[in-house]
């Protein structure tokens, strides 16, 4: 048994726990911030994480949280509970100094009949994470097809809904589940008002203002005060729903080996629909009209309980709508890779991707092996 042991010891320092907006998990996710109050300037906090405890037919991974102001939270994550082979389960026991929770997931399994899979989940989300859980509707998300013959794999993946991973990747430290995105070259750019703290002094209380405590010395810029921000987005993309692949590994005629990777994926292309921003006004408990700078309706804003408090708090919001013009079949991209062995530690590697919107790379290498 392997346990892989991470330690985080953070000195003035604070880092967001990893999102578990579907099913639980622990960690941390990349996001920094400077803390305003409580540890001062010094040691803020040591996270301790222990993965891969192997515990009967499940794994255990564990984290122990430890602040300046002495224990924060006691985690433990039991995953990949096999129910059956047709579904599994995670559930995450939580412990801090006042109170005791659990987070539970229950996902369907890829089911493999033969050469075909089938990936299935629950409702509209594909997860079972209330509490208490409650099964709702079961929806196919994707389906596949792959087979083998003499050095030779053929696969064909269908995307139904965003909650697919057949190839399109869960961000698990986002908590996002989303379709696969090729993104056009063509860029539109706008100006959008910027709002925030600009400058803050510390005080014994916590700085600015964040509703909890009396803030601290503080500057404010809000939207009448001309300062701007540039935001760019691309003017076309294709929304991945298929992918067809072919992989060759075999003998070349020479006696080295070849081997062969082609990806084809086709989609649908779509256009930048709108793109508006809209402002909630210091103190204000709503958000004003939007303001579209591409486009005249469709964004959506929601107000925020702490971001108007102290300054005008901007928000952007755009999307995409379909396109006309879509290509043969609606193919978008193709990446292929070729691999031939000129000897017996020598191989020459080629590589290319290319998508509606046109070249994308031209690779070759060498690889030695000695």
């Amino acid at each position: 048994m392997r346990v892989r042991v991470t330690s985080y010891t953070y000195f003035n320092l604070s880092e967001a726990n990893v999102r578990t907006t579907y099913c639980p998990a622990i960690g941390k996710r990349g996001v920094y911030t400077i803390p305003t109050a409580g540890c001062g300037v010094g040691f803020t906090e040591e996270f301790l994480m222990l993965e891969g405890f192997a515990f009967g037919c499940a794994e255990i991974d564990m984290a122990l949280s430890i602040t300046c102001s002495g224990f924060g939270s006691a985690k433990f994550l039991v995953k990949d509970i096999s129910l059956g082979g047709w579904a599994s389960m995670d559930f995450m026991l939580i412990f801090t100094t006042t109170s005791k929770s659990i987070d539970l997931c229950l996902s369907f399994d890829a089911l493999a009949f033969e050469c075909i899979i089938l990936e299935v989940g629950f409702g509209s989300t594909g997860y079972v994470t209330s509490t208490p859980p409650v099964i709702g509707d079961i929806t196919i998300n994707g389906i596949g097809l792959v087979y083998s013959w003499n050095g030779i794999t053929f696969k064909s993946y269908t995307e139904f809904s965003a909650y697919s991973t057949l190839f399109s990747p869960y961000l698990s430290y986002l908590g996002v589940h989303d379709w696969n995105y090729v993104v056009g070259d063509t860029t539109t750019c706008f100006f959008v008002p910027w709002a925030g703290v600009a400058t803050c002094t510390a005080g014994s209380a916590k700085q600015c203002c964040d509703g909890t405590a009396t803030e601290a010395s503080c500057t404010y810029l809000n939207v009448g005060d001309g300062f701007f921000g540039l935001e760019c987005v691309s003017l076309y993309r294709y929304k991945l729903w298929e992918m067809f692949e072919i992989d060759i590994d075999a003998d070349a005629c020479c006696g080295g080996l070849f081997s062969a990777n082609v990806k084809t994926y086709f989609g649908d292309k779509q256009e930048l629909d709108y793109f508006a921003y809209a402002v909630q006004a210091k103190g204000a408990s709503a958000v004003g009209t939007p303001t579209y700078l591409y486009g005249t309706t469709g964004a959506s804003f929601s107000a925020s309980s702490t971001g108007a408090l102290c300054h005008d708090y901007v928000q952007v919001d755009y999307d995409y709508k379909a396109a006309t013009g879509s290509t043969l079949f609606n193919w978008a991209l193709t990446e292929a890779t070729f691999g031939i062995g000129l000897g017996t530690n020598f191989t020459l590697n080629l590589g290319f991707e290319i998508s509606a919107f046109g070249w994308e790379s031209f690779e070759i290498g060498f690889e030695f092996e000695w």
